[in-house]
């Protein structure tokens, strides 16, 4: 899910979605993106229980994308490139 996710016809937050889901299915693991790096927007969505982020922009996205769904997937979690060296294993 894009973290930026906020618009009238979308009717909540990406915040309260998360929420929503968790709420629905306490086990689901949600990866969220964006093409801008906010903190505040990702630790607020950590704390909703985001448990994957990876950026949409930079030089190796494909590998971020596929190295925070092998962590999270695996029961991890996994925000950004500084996460990396805690995973060396993949």
């Amino acid at each position: 899910m894009d973290a930026n996710w906020s618009h009238p016809v979308y009717l909540m937050s990406g915040i309260d979605l998360v929420k929503s889901l968790i709420d629905f299915d306490p086990a689901v693991r949600i990866i969220v993106t964006s093409i801008i790096h906010e903190p505040l927007l990702l630790e607020r969505m950590k704390a909703a229980g985001v448990k994957g982020y990876f950026s949409k922009i930079g030089k190796n996205v494909l590998h971020e994308i596929i190295t925070c769904i092998k962590i999270v997937r695996g029961g991890g979690s996994y925000y950004g490139p500084a996460d990396t060296a805690l995973h060396s294993e993949l």
